[in-house]
């Protein structure tokens, strides 16, 4: 798991952080998680049940955004799940 946060800053050994460009996908399935990161389990299940449910697969780890995160106010935290994914190919099948 990725955990994002855009910033405006160069990177630097001083932080406690590392800055990075993450890559771009191709293709994402996202949802969007409101409260606390300790009740994001369910969140991330209902994620992972769409992705099988409508033929899909992930192919690399899952990042978060934090869009929202007021301090000493987890409930009202919102965080974007974002997993990229691929189509899955019935067995026997070529991709075009």
């Amino acid at each position: 798991m990725h955990r994002v946060r855009p910033v405006a800053v160069e990177p630097d050994d001083a932080y406690d952080f590392t800055v990075a460009d993450l890559a771009g996908v191709a293709s994402a399935a996202t949802v969007v998680h409101h409260g606390p990161m300790e009740e994001v389990v369910a969140t991330e299940q209902a994620l992972t049940r769409w992705i099988d449910a409508h033929g899909h697969r992930a192919v690399a780890y899952a990042r978060e955004l934090h869009l929202e995160g007021p301090p000493g106010s987890p409930g009202r935290w919102v965080t974007e799940l974002e997993a990229p994914i691929e189509s899955r190919q019935p067995a026997g099948s070529s991709r075009r």
